[in-house]
């Protein structure tokens, strides 16, 4: 659904604009998952990618909070809450709440480079 993309970039344009704010603010972000990780030497925290016409966005996922919305991998987009982690050029989200969205998903393209 477009209105799903535009919600979602508008979403990620108003997090970018906080990006000169200090770690800590709480933030409301919506994107299309491009990856899960969840690395052994990461103490089970879960990693995963948003991305929006604008960049990609690094969320981490604790593993209690991940377990209470565990249903969310299956979605190509997703809504999160957190806490903003803002370490000299390396911008992330501490997530708090994942949300799967519902209703027709975008089309991604393919991110194949060959």
């Amino acid at each position: 659904m477009i209105g799903i993309r535009r919600d979602a970039d508008a979403l990620l344009q108003a997090l970018l604009s906080k990006l000169q704010q200090r770690g800590g603010t709480v933030v409301k972000v919506t994107g299309c998952v491009i990856t899960w990780q969840r690395p052994e030497a990461a103490k089970s925290f879960i990693f995963l990618s948003l991305e929006g016409e604008t960049g990609i966005l690094n969320v981490m996922v604790s593993p209690a909070s991940f377990e209470k919305q565990r249903r969310v991998r299956l979605s190509p987009s997703v809504l999160v809450k957190g806490t903003l982690q803002n370490t000299g050029t390396v911008v992330s989200v501490q997530a708090s709440y994942v949300e799967a969205l519902s209703g027709r998903q975008p089309t991604i393209s393919s991110h194949d480079f060959h």
